[in-house]
C-alpha cells in the first residue's frame, strides 16, 4: 500500500503541474495549494484539514486578503473546497484530486477513485460541477509530460 500511495502523492504532484495550461493559476494560488498539499501530507491526508488564515498568511508570507484572492482561484478552477463554520477561525479545507478531477484527495481514493466530492458538497455553490479537460494516463501530454 506503501509505495501505491506515494505514486498516488507524486502522480497528483505532477497532474497540478501538467493541468496549469488548462486550468492556469496565479503565482499565489500555486504557492497556497502547495501550502495545502504539503499539509495535507503532513497530516497523513487525514480530512479535512483545519487551518486558520493567519496561520497561511503567515506561513506563505502573503496578507489575509491575497490568500482569501488565491483560495477563491483554487475553488474556481476546481483544485479545492472549504467550510467556514460560523464563530470558527478555523476552515476546513479538501483538495480535490488532479488525476480524479471530481473526486476529494485522500489516499484510499488516490487509489481507488471512489469518493466523490459532488454527493459530499451538492450544496456548495462555489464546486465546479464539470471539467472540460479530465487528463488521466489515456491522455497524451499527461503520459509525455508535455
Amino acid at each position: 500500500m506503501a509505495k501505491e500511495a506515494m505514486t498516488g502523492f507524486i502522480t497528483e504532484f505532477r497532474y497540478f503541474h501538467q493541468m496549469m495550461p488548462v486550468r492556469p493559476l496565479s503565482a499565489s494560488a500555486q504557492a497556497l495549494w502547495h501550502y495545502l498539499f504539503y499539509r495535507a501530507n503532513a497530516s497523513f491526508w487525514q480530512f479535512p484539514l483545519y487551518l486558520q488564515l493567519n496561520e497561511m498568511a503567515g506561513a506563505l508570507r502573503l496578507s489575509r486578503s491575497s490568500v482569501q484572492r488565491a483560495r477563491e482561484e483554487l475553488v474556481q478552477q476546481g483544485y479545492l473546497i472549504y467550510e467556514q463554520e460560523p464563530g470558527s477561525r478555523s476552515v476546513k479545507y479538501y483538495l480535490i484530486s488532479n488525476v480524479r478531477p471530481h473526486m476529494l484527495m485522500t489516499p484510499e481514493e488516490m487509489l481507488a477513485g471512489t469518493k466523490s466530492y459532488q454527493s459530499f458538497a451538492a450544496a456548495e455553490p462555489q464546486v465546479r460541477k464539470e471539467d472540460p479537460h479530465v487528463c488521466d494516463e489515456s491522455c497524451e501530454s499527461a503520459v509525455s509530460g508535455n
